[in-house]
């Protein structure tokens, strides 16, 4: 209940981020018969694609359904959370923790479906699993967590360290490493076999290894961590009220309290390299570690009463009480304004500024891509996450398909050339010349097209800054829709 109180305010805020609809739209797909990596083009794992397909399956054209599927997956997560600090916490110690847990994932940039939200509840069980020394289900969870998210890729790697060391000092034997490398090898196994049916193995090669390598290496190691610990000061300084509490939380923790637990150690060390690796390290990557991180603050007994404990509780206390009011003044708000959920729906109010709209109008998002997601507009092109299209690292990220013949060396040209009706664009990518993007294509597409349609504030961007949409519709007739490679 707590949990869908505090996230009720959520289900409004349709245009939270790119990836969301990027992942609606490949989920779609999927259930239509496109394969991954063959027909669309999402640098994600391939579980991703089947996860998201699921709420598609109920309704594709309900975006109150795929919020609420995420909603879910949290849900799961604080029950598997709350199993794990239970064993070292009271009963309602145990329930303030997990409050504290969905009081910091209502965080506003964090309430759309992520891949990191829905790689939670593998996660941790993979590691109440190690805990409990099942290495079979174990190797199981952790593999459908790297099949969502491939960074825990390194968190493979050390475990199956953990092991080793742990075999050399006979505490485990080579059955358990061998029952753990079974059960990681199942899901990618049953993966191999549906590429290969569709011959699409060296298109899933290449999206979850070479290209990944490609994105990690456009910054350095260095980089990753200024961007990391520069996510963190963002979070503490702007949403201060979320975060500080939580932050002073942890560092009133001691760090002996985690020596005991290898496990744990394992886990925290070896996301937060996998997301400095990445050398992003954009804020919801950070949700990743999140519950291992109020796992580590219930390693020490805060039922004992002294000075220092009260003050983590009522650390834990301000941090419910406050996301509590927040939600409780948004929920007020939306009930007192009595109007539909989806009147406040971005998709909703920009379609109906298009004449004309539907499923055979071309459109090329390259900002607000839950317009195309709700017009179930064609597709005329294979990438799904069209703002990354006029990047200027896409061609870079897009060279292992050239080289295998898979892409031609100028796809990104054929999209330009391909006359959609209409294009959504934002300021920040159609007008600010931003230096990470191909400016000079930018204005050359759009010098064919002329504005419709421009409104302010509809969204907001980490940490202050409020997005404009843009529409601009095409002044050359239409054409016949090219066929993409």
């Amino acid at each position: 209940m707590f949990l869908f109180y505090v996230r009720f305010n959520g289900l409004i805020y349709d245009a939270i981020s790119w990836d969301e609809a990027t992942y609606m739209i490949a989920g779609r797909d999927l259930i239509n018969g496109l394969i991954p990596y063959k027909d669309f083009l999402e640098l994600k794992p391939p579980l991703s694609f089947f996860i998201y397909s699921i709420p598609a399956l109920i309704d594709d054209n309900s975006f109150i359904i795929f919020r609420l599927y995420g909603y879910a997956y949290l849900f799961i997560a604080s029950i598997i959370l709350f199993l794990i600090i239970k064993k070292n916490q009271n009963l309602n110690l145990s329930l303030l923790l997990v409050f504290l847990f969905i009081s910091l994932m209502n965080y506003h940039f964090w309430l759309w479906n992520s891949t990191e939200l829905f790689s939670l509840p593998f996660i941790l069980l993979s590691y109440l699993f190690l805990l409990k020394k099942n290495f079979l289900l174990s190797g199981l969870m952790i593999s459908l967590s790297t099949l969502i998210r491939i960074n825990y890729s390194f968190t493979v790697i050390f475990i199956v360290f953990y092991i080793l060391i742990k075999i050399y000092k006979k505490d485990y034997t080579f059955f358990n490493l061998y029952n753990f490398a079974l059960g990681g090898l199942i899901p990618l196994f049953l993966f191999l076999i549906y590429f290969i049916h569709h011959d699409a193995l060296l298109d899933f090669k290449i999206s979850n290894f070479d290209i990944f390598i490609a994105y990690s290496g456009e910054h350095s190691l260095i980089t990753g961590f200024y961007n990391l610990f520069k996510a963190f000061f963002k979070l503490n300084y702007f949403s201060w009220h979320i975060f500080l509490p939580f932050t002073i939380l942890l560092f009133l923790t001691k760090f002996s309290n985690i020596k005991n637990n290898k496990i744990l150690q394992i886990y925290i060390l070896s996301i937060f390299l996998s997301i400095a690796a990445s050398g992003h390290a954009y804020s919801h990557h950070i949700i990743q570690l999140i519950p291992f991180l109020i796992i580590f603050i219930s390693n020490q007994d805060m039922n004992v009463n002294n000075y220092k404990n009260l003050i983590k509780k009522n650390l834990i206390y301000i941090s419910i009480i406050i996301t509590f009011i927040i939600s409780s003044l948004n929920n007020f708000n939306l009930l007192k304004n009595n109007q539909n959920i989806n009147k406040y729906h971005l998709h909703n109010r920009m379609i109906e500024k298009i004449n004309d709209i539907n499923s055979k109008t071309k459109i090329l998002a390259l900002d607000y891509l839950i317009i195309p997601w709700k017009v179930k507009s064609p597709r005329i092109h294979k990438i799904t996450h069209t703002p990354s299209i006029f990047r200027n690292t896409t061609k870079s990220r897009l060279k292992p398909y050239v080289d295998n013949n898979i892409y031609k060396e100028n796809y990104i040209d054929d999209i330009y050339l391909s006359n959609p009706d209409i294009i959504i664009c934002s300021v920040r990518i159609c007008e600010e010349s931003r230096k990470n993007y191909d400016n000079n294509t930018i204005s050359q597409l759009l010098s064919n097209y002329e504005e419709i349609y421009r409104e302010e504030n509809v969204s907001r961007w980490e940490y202050t800054k409020k997005g404009t949409i843009i529409i601009y519709k095409s002044k050359i007739e239409p054409k016949a829709l090219k066929k993409f490679n």
